[in-house]
């Protein structure tokens, strides 16, 4: 079976079904592909027990059309469909009611009830009423309800009988699976792309109050400074300081550039773009990794940000970025 066309523009979740039927020596058999979010690709195979092991060519099968993800694939024989030495599974003639071991049972109860009442009389007291026994008591009771005869082991298949109708059959549940995470990927995308919204929002916050911050950096700054050589001036036998000297020109100018915040917003911003491009591409091998790597980018600039500046409102504004970069992110662990 040819492999199913390209996905359209757009990340895809991880979340996806697919099933298909296919026939085998004369039985049909139902198979389901689950997948559910994981790290890489995890593939497990439940196939039944007369095929041979096939899980070389399922893993082949789904990582051409899987790229990450918890998928398992199970292969179960359907009901009434067994052939070539197999019998019907499920059907109601596989449990039966024993109901001459019933009516013993029902009887001895109520030889006991008959016996405990004169006993109790007999002792002077008075036995306490017993409830009748009902239908679903007597199938409780070992031995009512039995299970028919399991029908014969079906004999063991060869590779070449089971191996082409699984691999078609695998393929197109994958193909449905795909489809499905397609379809979810396209919900998933408007709703990062309203976080990454967020995200631009704050950082336009953040960017508005930067020029401000600046200038009552450099206020405090040179406050400071007067300060510091006025306390210089008045301590006895003190050399004069000269406040344009080099060295501490160069101290002060370190202080400024380690409170500046532009390049962590400039880089948060080029973050937020790449994720946009990213989650727009649709790439075959997936992006979900990469988009993971970015918001750990994202937190990290938020972190710094804070860490270099002691105002009020850049704190609230941090700390809004650092939750709306957390919601973010655990959306896109369903990212392929």
């Amino acid at each position: 079976m040819s492999d199913p066309p390209p996905a359209p523009a757009g990340a895809r979740s991880m979340t996806g079904f697919g099933r298909a039927e296919l026939a085998v020596a004369g039985a049909r058999y139902a198979l389901e592909a689950r997948a559910l979010n994981s790290k890489g690709l995890d593939l497990r195979c439940s196939l039944p027990a007369e095929w041979p092991p096939l899980e070389h060519v399922a893993r082949e099968v789904v990582q051409a059309r899987l790229a990450r993800g918890k998928v398992e694939v199970r292969v179960t024989l359907l009901a009434g469909a067994a052939g070539g030495g197999g019998g019907a599974l499920g059907g109601a003639g596989d449990v039966a009611v024993d109901l001459a071991l019933a009516r013993e049972l029902f009887a001895a109860h109520e030889a006991l009830v008959d016996l405990t009442a004169r006993l109790s009389a007999e002792a002077g007291g008075r036995a306490a009423p017993q409830a009748p026994l009902t239908a679903r008591d007597l199938l409780a009771l070992p031995g009512v309800l039995t299970r028919a005869a399991e029908p014969a082991a079906r004999a063991p298949l060869a590779r070449e009988e089971a191996e082409g109708p699984f691999r078609e059959a695998l393929a197109a549940a994958c193909g449905e699976a795909r489809r499905m995470r397609e379809e979810e990927g396209r919900a998933l995308c408007a709703a990062l792309g309203a976080h990454l919204d967020e995200l631009e929002r704050l950082t336009g916050l953040l960017e508005a109050r930067a020029p401000a911050l600046a200038a009552e950096r450099a206020a405090r700054l040179r406050e400071r400074l007067a300060e510091l050589l006025a306390a210089h001036a008045a301590a006895a036998g003190a050399a004069p300081l000269d406040p344009h000297e080099p060295r501490l020109l160069t101290e002060l100018a370190l202080m400024a550039e380690r409170a500046d915040i532009h390049e962590e917003l400039t880089r948060l911003r080029a973050h937020v773009a790449h994720l946009r491009a990213l989650l727009a591409s649709g790439a075959p091998e997936g992006v979900g990794r990469r988009c993971d790597f970015l918001c750990q980018e994202l937190l990290r600039e938020a972190n710094t940000a804070t860490s270099k500046v002691s105002d009020l409102e850049v704190t609230r504004l941090a700390v809004d970025l650092k939750a709306e970069i957390e919601r973010l992110r655990e959306q896109v662990q369903n990212v392929e």
